[in-house]
């Protein structure tokens, strides 16, 4: 308790999972009526069943990130009913994946022409490989797409919910939405310095963190009324 006074951190202010700070986020766009076509986040949340029940809860779609070795999964036939094959964990179900499963997807055009990634996309249902929230192991409701994205030296997965009408291609795009906004907080930090404070106090954090968010915007919206230079 000396240590949040000294640091001056409000007294209502209680440590939560990084899950719910942004489920509360979520909610608050949603009572502000933000129009927005999906929830879009990294492996961190896509790991996290609570968040993943949470969003289903809400009827909001979602394009998460997971990690293949820590997801039990069935694959679903073109007519959603489970095939002969068993739950295996994520990564035994990546192995037996063909390689005529990958499909060259053009997902959108960079200044070097169009950007381009190895999609490929399963019909899985995914099976709960202990209790959770008092029911028993087996396969829950959470039906959808695993997205595949091959690189060089990896491969991405991805677990859609609720978007069950969009093609490779759209899904593909909808899941590298997420760029634009990693790309903005790598610039806030090697250009505006938003991992340079070294402040002791709540309120001074977030003031630094206000700040080099308007320079930001400001510096993006300057950007965006100037027609770009041609080489």
């Amino acid at each position: 308790m000396a240590r949040r006074a000294r640091a001056r951190v409000p007294p209502e202010i209680e440590f939560e999972e990084k899950w719910r700070i942004g489920l509360a986020l979520i909610d608050r766009v949603r009572r502000l009526r933000v129009p927005h076509r999906a929830v879009l986040a990294d492996a961190d949340y896509g790991r996290c069943l609570e968040f993943r029940q949470a969003l289903r809860e809400r009827g909001g779609p979602y394009a998460l990130g997971i990690h293949l070795r820590s997801i039990l999964l069935r694959p679903l036939t073109s007519t959603g009913g489970p095939d002969r094959a068993r739950p295996q964990n994520g990564q035994q179900l990546l192995a037996e994946l063909p390689p005529t499963a990958y499909r060259t997807v053009t997902w959108g055009r960079g200044t070097k022409g169009p950007l381009r990634m190895e999609m490929a996309r399963v019909r899985v249902q995914v099976y709960a490989g202990h209790r959770y929230r008092g029911q028993p192991r087996g396969p829950t409701g959470e039906a959808g797409w695993l997205l595949l994205e091959r690189r060089a030296n990896e491969t991405k997965a991805y677990l859609l919910w609720g978007l069950d009408s969009l093609s490779l291609r759209q899904q593909s795009q909808l899941m590298r939405a997420r760029w634009p906004i990693e790309q903005g907080y790598q610039q806030m930090k090697e250009e505006l310095g938003l991992d340079h404070f070294e402040g002791r106090t709540w309120t001074g954090w977030h003031h630094h963190v206000t700040m080099v968010a308007l320079a930001h915007a400001f510096l993006m919206s300057v950007r965006a009324e100037r027609p770009a230079r041609r080489p």
